[in-house]
């Protein structure tokens, strides 16, 4: 999440300042990146919901959709371009959508006591918009110290050691 929300709260940025879109053609861009990004998302959630059902495994697949944005984010590094945009956003929204597939299905199978579900879901819904809400600031920080292009390596970090915590998971396959 919180990989996902740096790279995306400075999407608009990104493109002026490291894409170089001109700023006329800057809101366009990002309007069609964002359905670019959806619809990719809606796809893979359904697919992947789907195959996580059918092969009853849910780690696979959290794991899965770490390693993908990872990858997706080396994408406008080697090409920073609108083309670029455009690949980083279906890989993203795919690994997006793969995460958000399985990940309410990890969270109850390890909820410690059905009669707080409530409460726990409340935490969970927490930890879910925290990084929004911490991703612009990370987002600021790290382009005012090391620029732009260091955005995409660390979000990559962030998202490979947060998918590998689902390793730690021993109730759930």
């Amino acid at each position: 999440m919180t990989g996902y929300f740096i790279v995306q709260s400075y999407s608009f940025y990104i493109l002026l300042a490291y894409i170089k879109v001109a700023p006329a053609d800057a809101a366009s861009t990002m309007g069609f990146l964002m359905v670019v990004s959806a619809l990719s998302m809606v796809v893979a959630a359904v697919a992947i919901g789907k195959l996580a059902d059918r092969f009853g495994r849910i780690k696979l697949f959290v794991l899965g959709s770490g390693v993908l944005a990872a990858l997706s984010l080396f994408i406008p590094m080697l090409s920073p371009t609108v083309n670029g945009m455009i690949v980083f956003n279906v890989v993203n929204g795919l690994a997006f959508g793969m995460y958000m597939a399985v990940d309410m299905a990890l969270i109850t199978k390890v909820l410690p006591r059905g009669e707080d579900a409530g409460k726990d879901m409340g935490l969970i819904n927490i930890a879910n918009a925290a990084p929004q809400v911490a991703a612009p600031f990370i987002a600021s920080a790290i382009v005012t110290s090391w620029g732009y292009s260091a955005m995409f390596p660390l979000c990559a970090c962030i998202a490979l050691g947060g998918a590998s915590l689902v390793v730690l998971v021993k109730s759930v396959r």
